[in-house]
């Protein structure tokens, strides 16, 4: 049996999404999970702060003994793939160490992080979240191939007889233009209650908790991330779930998107490209606040037209579990190819 080490940010539980997949394939699997960031208020200080003014040293402390554990499960573990996951943490020495097949997935654009990119030529495999990330690296000589994120089918289901008590649903990270597009529907729709959930305070930025603390739309933000079973319980109580993605993303959707299809629940979601082109006829998407203004009001009421859209989730979720995003991977490993 085949043994798949799989390397990542604790991000949610997608490691072990990943994991199930390759499970489901007859891998015999293991993950080693790292905090995504620093870890605890002391290293958030020394590491991020320091960081940003330049003092590297504790930061690089951090980032060095993650990188001996990874070496450690190695050579205890003998896999004969190791798969990392946005390993931006991960240094060349250690990569030039692992002797086995290497396969790097970006779950975000790779271009955003320098450091990944300077270790692109260490990975035997090279799968991108942003299908323009595909064209970038051939501009680079370097093949890579465009996998999309997916949904785990053990955590994202139908829940049936349910209460509908969630008006709007909105999960992620708060970014300022999505509080504002966030606090823009709460004023348009007083009304209703919408629930947001994400950390809307940030230790890097002092000032948000001041603002959360002072905030009139405090009881709408939760100010608190959930797990992904308590995710689907939310998908499953909401008329209408509000799906918005990072600017830099074009051609490469995030997984909320399938996810809330898996769910069997009703999204609004923002022109992406990758959505529009290939699932625009079974979601109803949006470009300006405006036209979300005008879609939560048409669809708030109308429960007959939520199910009828809702019907259409069939479609999005066809062959786009994480199970069949690592069959892509296992039929490369079996030819050696990328």
């Amino acid at each position: 049996m085949k043994k798949v080490l799989i390397v990542g940010p604790d991000f949610f539980g997608y490691n072990d999404s990943v994991k199930r997949g390759f499970e489901k394939l007859g891998y015999e699997t293991k993950v080693y999970s790292y905090f995504d960031g620093y870890h605890g208020l002391k290293n958030k200080i020394i590491c991020s702060l320091l960081g940003k003014i330049g003092v590297n040293y504790f930061k690089r402390k951090y980032d060095d003994r993650i990188n001996y554990k990874i070496l450690i499960e190695v050579e205890q573990y003998l896999p004969n793939y190791v798969l990392f996951i946005k390993p931006e943490k991960i240094s060349n020495k250690t990569l030039e160490e692992i002797k086995v097949p290497k396969i790097l997935w970006m779950m975000d654009s790779l271009f955003r992080y320098d450091k990944i990119i300077d270790n692109i030529k260490y990975y035997d495999l090279k799968y991108m979240f942003e299908e323009n990330d595909v064209i970038r690296l051939v501009e680079m000589g370097v093949k890579s191939t465009f996998l999309p994120l997916a949904y785990d089918d053990e955590v994202y289901h139908p829940i049936n007889k349910i209460e509908k008590d969630i008006d709007i649903l909105f999960i992620g990270s708060l970014y300022p233009k999505r509080i504002e597009l966030l606090e823009n529907i709460i004023n348009q729709f007083p009304s209703l209650n919408i629930e947001i959930y994400g950390k809307y305070t940030n230790i890097k930025q002092p000032n948000t908790y001041l603002k959360y603390f002072f905030s009139k739309y405090k009881k709408y933000f939760k100010n608190r991330n959930v797990i992904p079973r308590e995710v689907n319980q939310l998908y499953a109580r909401s008329k209408i779930c509000l799906n918005m993605h990072h600017s830099q993303s074009n051609k490469g959707c995030n997984p909320r998107f399938f996810e809330i299809a898996a769910n069997g629940a009703f999204q609004l979601v923002d022109n992406n490209q990758f959505i529009v082109e290939k699932y625009g006829e079974y979601v109803e998407y949006f470009s300006s606040i405006e036209e979300l203004n005008q879609l939560i009001r048409k669809y708030i009421k109308e429960e007959e037209l939520r199910i009828s859209k809702q019907k259409d989730n069939q479609f999005i979720t066809m062959n786009n579990s994480f199970a069949e995003r690592v069959k892509v991977i296992h039929q490369h490993l079996q030819v050696g190819g990328s």
